[in-house]
């Protein structure tokens, strides 16, 4: 069974910018960036260097994004560079 789907884009877009969804990411974004610092503060001798945190949410023109970032932090840089912090708190090891 096939059919046509048409999706309504402007409306769509609407959603992808709406607060529960803008809400939805932006929590996201902060689990992460959360689950990070916990495993930064048990693989480094150095706690300082889990510096992880949420940007976000932030409109684009597809829609919204929020983002888990290792901070302005030269320490939780290269700790998220050695370590992959980030990837593996989402999971990725």
């Amino acid at each position: 069974m096939s059919g046509i789907v048409k999706l309504n884009l402007s409306g769509f877009k609407a959603f992808r910018q709406s607060p529960a969804v803008l809400g939805a990411i932006n929590a996201e974004a902060e689990r992460l960036a959360a689950a990070a610092n916990s495993r930064a503060r048990g693989e480094c001798e150095h706690p300082e260097h889990a510096q992880f945190r949420a940007l976000g949410p932030i409109p684009t023109p597809e829609g919204s994004v929020a983002i888990a970032t290792s901070s302005g932090d030269p320490g939780c840089w290269k700790h998220n560079a050695k370590h992959n912090t980030l990837v593996n708190a989402l999971g990725g090891g």
